[in-house]
């Protein structure tokens, strides 16, 4: 389930503009929602080291990830030392793909009572690592995220 539907103008440049403003009204964290299926629901979290898909989107979306014989060593929410799977997946958020690689994170209690509590389900979490890489700017004043699109110089922003 998608958190919203994108109302988006083109104007020519090399910015993309991503709006927060309604996942921190609503549920008070930046989500924001790919725009190529399958629509995935990401929390924003810069102070995330990982990736994380949650198990459950992996296990559904079988075929949308690469396998990798990686793995990763992290804390865990409870401070103790865990062991995560990765995987690669190209996740797009306007016209940008990106080829990212998540951690494969069990959370199913956490994430079923978010969405009980919020009435929508999160997929995953972009750390540090995605936004580092696609080189995406937090503007909390403005509430949205700006990345330079290096391939087709237009950026989208909400009306």
């Amino acid at each position: 389930m998608a958190l919203m539907s994108l109302d988006l103008n083109i104007v020519y440049s090399n910015y993309y503009f991503i709006s927060i403003s309604n996942s921190i009204q609503c549920v008070g964290l930046p989500i924001i929602v790919t725009s190529t299926k399958p629509h995935l629901n990401f929390l924003v979290d810069t102070d995330a080291s990982h990736n994380a898909i949650f198990s459950f989107v992996h296990e559904g979306l079988p075929n949308y990830f690469k396998e990798l014989e990686t793995e990763r060593n992290t804390f865990g929410i409870e401070g103790k030392m865990v062991v995560y799977k990765e995987v690669k997946a190209m996740i797009t958020f306007g016209d940008q793909p990106s080829d990212t690689i998540f951690s494969i994170v069990q959370a199913d209690e956490a994430i079923q009572y978010l969405q009980d509590q919020n009435g929508f389900q999160l997929h995953g979490i972009l750390g540090i690592d995605f936004l580092t890489k696609n080189k995406w700017i937090i503007d909390f004043n403005n509430l949205q995220i700006t990345y330079i699109n290096s391939m087709c110089f237009i950026y989208l922003y909400r009306r």
